[in-house]
């Protein structure tokens, strides 16, 4: 489910991936799917294949942009970008404390970061569904990644109700 091996590690195991109140969200969210009967695996726990089958993938985001509703994430080896991508619905945790409020402080952001402990492999900035259109323009929504992205802004130290699924059941698509 989410990336690393343990809770805090989000998007990239940077130094921006400990926030508490994610942590904690991503471990309500974990016992909230297995309560449904949802095959809950951790990114070091499935391969790409799980990934592609998977219909649901849950991330935690490094950085969040309110000038674009973005949501970013950093990816390295330990948290790569199979469960942001392959799976078409996204639930993406953003920490509150790491809404930025422009593109621009985003990187700045990712590169101050780069330059105290490393860059990351790749540096994902998902604004929604992708849109392409063939020569007929004919649009079809999600072919470069999730068709549905749902982003929940957590609080530094949330109240975390021990059933989420009764808040997200309507939104996902669970197989």
């Amino acid at each position: 489910m989410p990336a690393g091996d343990e809770w805090g590690d989000g998007g990239g195991g940077s130094d921006a991936a400990s926030a508490p109140g994610a942590d904690a969200a991503l471990r309500a969210a974990d016992a909230a799917l297995r309560r449904l009967g949802v095959d809950v695996r951790r990114q070091a726990e499935a391969d790409r294949a799980f990934a592609a089958r998977a219909s649901l993938g849950v991330v935690q985001a490094d950085f969040a942009v309110a000038e674009t509703g973005s949501v970013v994430l950093l990816n390295s080896a330990d948290a790569g970008r199979f469960p942001s991508l392959l799976p078409p619905v996204i639930w993406v945790f953003v920490p509150e404390a790491r809404i930025l409020s422009t593109v621009g402080e985003a990187v700045r952001s990712v590169a101050d970061l780069g330059r105290r402990g490393g860059f990351p492999s790749a540096v994902q900035f998902i604004t929604g569904p992708s849109r392409s259109a063939d020569i007929e323009m004919r649009l079809t929504l999600g072919v470069h990644g999730p068709g549905v992205v749902l982003a929940q802004i957590v609080p530094e130290a949330p109240k975390v109700e021990t059933s989420l699924s009764s808040v997200f059941r309507p939104h996902l698509h669970l197989t």
